[in-house]
This record gives structure tokens, C-alpha cells and sequence, in this order.
């Protein structure tokens, strides 16, 4: 089973009860990921959030260029993919890992049925929890631009 401290320590998570972090921890997994090894990939569907147990990540986007674009990367402890705990929208951004890395990996399914009586305002996903890019939720629909293009254009845009 996966320390409960862990999940914490995780900025979303912080105001849960014990009970709760515990129940996170036993449903949760652990997964190791050689260096250079796609952990998600932009514009797939997101049902999976991660933490950083061990390891580096990079997160970046393809440019309309077919440049990559590396927007971050996370260390221990650090965490990606909260939005597809809460929206069923996909991914934003690929993540792979830059050293040999283990992360915990907790699907959205069983986040909901631990969390099913707790109050979503519990959840508040502010712009501090957000600082990572891959955070912006989904990927613009057809003609839409939604939130994370707006987002995902102005990082592309910076010089």
C-alpha cells in the first residue's frame, strides 16, 4: 500500500481526512518508467493523475511547427493530470519521463467512488495548483477555443 503522507502532501488533497487519504492510498498504484518513456500523450483521454515518487518529468506540446515544445518539468513530488480527475476532457499536453522515474497513478474512477461524499469545494483547483501547463484541462473542440488553448497559445507564443 502507498503511504498516505504522500497524498498529503498533494496541494488538492490537503484538506481530506485521514480516512480519506487512506482509502487514495489503497486504490492507488505505483508504476515505474524508464528515461525517455511516453507517460501520456496530448489529446489522448485523461482518467489518470500522478505524482512523483522518484524521477523527472518533462511536459510539452507538439507546435503547429511539429516542434517540441517542453513548457516544464516536475521533480519528486510534484504531481500532473489532476484536471482529468474532475472533467472528462483530454489531455493538454504529452508528459515522459527523463530519467528513470516511479510514479503513483490514481484513475479517475476510483478517485470518484473514495471521494463520492465528500464536497467538491474540497477540491479547489486554483491557479497555484495549476502552474504546471499540462493542468489547463482539455484540448479545444473544432472552431472552439476553450480555456486551455487560450493557455496553451500564449506559452506557445512566449519567446
Amino acid at each position: 500500500m502507498i503511504d498516505s503522507a504522500l497524498f498529503a502532501k498533494v496541494a488538492i488533497f490537503s484538506e481530506l481526512d485521514p480516512p480519506h487519504l487512506d482509502a487514495l492510498s489503497r486504490v492507488a498504484s505505483t508504476r515505474p518508467y524508464a528515461a525517455g518513456e511516453a507517460i501520456l500523450r496530448e489529446d489522448e483521454p485523461g482518467d489518470l493523475f500522478f505524482v512523483i515518487v522518484r524521477g523527472q518529468v518533462k511536459v510539452f506540446v507538439d507546435s503547429e511547427h511539429g516542434r517540441e515544445v517542453v513548457l516544464t518539468h516536475l521533480k519528486t513530488g510534484d504531481f500532473f493530470g489532476e484536471m482529468a480527475l474532475f472533467d472528462n476532457e483530454t489531455r493538454s499536453a504529452s508528459v515522459s519521463a527523463l530519467v528513470p522515474s516511479e510514479l503513483i497513478v490514481l484513475r479517475r474512477k476510483d478517485f470518484l467512488d473514495v471521494l463520492a461524499d465528500v464536497s467538491p469545494a474540497t477540491f479547489c483547483v486554483s491557479p497555484s495548483t495549476r502552474a504546471h501547463p499540462e493542468r489547463t484541462g482539455g484540448t479545444p473542440s473544432r472552431g472552439r477555443r476553450t480555456r486551455s488553448s487560450r493557455t496553451r497559445s500564449a506559452l506557445l507564443a512566449k519567446p
